[in-house]
């Protein structure tokens, strides 16, 4: 069984997911693990979920504030998008982007919470394919960027880009070309699990309206649903308080319970069957080895006896 996990991108909202996590944890699922994709705050979740550690991401979550993340570089701008209360992707946002890269809150924050609670060599050095999408600015062409690998300053830098909201934050530069939150081409990066081969991918949304409107053939995608709403872009998307975390942790892990275990007990039952199908099929194949080589054996021993009964004629 290779399961895929996916991490869609969501602001505050991303301490959903992290409740997830925890349940994933607890069920063991982690270990059938075998690639993981996030956008925005999904890419930074899924690499606390690489960290191997729920507690360091609850810590982290749980100790949030929105000073930590929305640390101001302009009063009068951020009032301004405040007031918008839409979506990133809308008109009006975008006309605040007078300049390239240009945002109203700076990433101090996001690097804090990077050095003092992720190992980026030690993501780099996994074998697990984790991938991160990003947005090439002005363009709009997404980019699947795969962290393996890579110089944890470049992994540093997808991070940021990964979750840089157009109108929020500043654009990124990595390797000459400016990236901006990947929630605005692709919020849920199935596309590199699957090509990875994954049998199952669980896609952690964020927004109850998220739809899976793609075809995966050979693969089941299941998809966990908030099953209260997480808030909009106001408050939820740009809502980093430790309180409403912690609920939303509590809601992440009680709906993964809920609804996904009696979906992964049914799954590990059938890999369980599975496996012992191909134990069975292997036993079967040693028998039949085993048999052809008595009976290959049985009959040169009666051709020697044959032929040693002819020579004393």
């Amino acid at each position: 069984m290779k399961i895929g996990l996916v991490f869609n991108g969501g602001g505050g909202k991303g301490a959903y997911q992290v409740g997830v996590m925890k349940a994933l944890y607890e069920l063991n699922i982690h270990h059938y693990v075998q690639a993981i994709a996030g956008t925005s705050v999904g890419a930074l979740n899924a690499a606390l979920f690489l960290n191997n550690s729920i507690e360091t991401a609850e810590k982290v979550w749980q100790t949030i504030s929105p000073d930590k993340i929305l640390t101001l570089k302009g009063t009068e701008q951020a009032k301004k998008l405040m007031n918008l209360g839409v979506n990133s992707s809308s008109p009006l946002i975008a006309r605040l982007l007078k300049a390239e890269g240009y945002g109203v809150f700076s990433r101090s924050g996001l690097l804090e919470i990077i050095y003092e609670n992720i190992n980026l060599q030690k993501i780099s050095d996994k074998k697990i394919p984790f991938y991160a999408t990003c947005v090439k600015w002005p363009t709009m062409e997404k980019t699947y960027f795969k962290v393996n690998g890579l110089a944890p300053l470049k992994i540093e830098k997808i991070l940021l880009a990964t979750s840089a909201i157009p109108g929020v934050f500043p654009s990124v530069e990595i390797d000459g070309v400016q990236y901006v939150d990947g929630g605005l081409s692709d919020n849920s990066p199935i596309q590199p699990v699957y090509d990875e081969g994954c049998d199952f991918i669980f896609v952690i949304s964020l927004n109850r309206d998220d739809t899976i409107e793609q075809q995966f053939p050979n693969a089941k995608v299941i998809q966990l649903v908030p099953k209260e709403a997480q808030g909009g872009f106001v408050s939820g998307t740009l809502d980093f308080k430790a309180t409403t975390a912690q609920r939303r942790m509590v809601e992440g892990y009680n709906d993964t319970m809920e609804i996904i275990a009696p979906t992964i007990r049914t799954m590990k039952r059938e890999a369980n069957l599975f496996n012992l199908m191909e134990k069975f099929s292997e036993e079967e194949k040693m028998f039949q080895l085993n048999q052809k080589q008595q009976t290959d054996q049985f009959n040169k021993d009666m051709s020697d006896l044959f032929a040693q009964l002819e020579k004393g004629k």
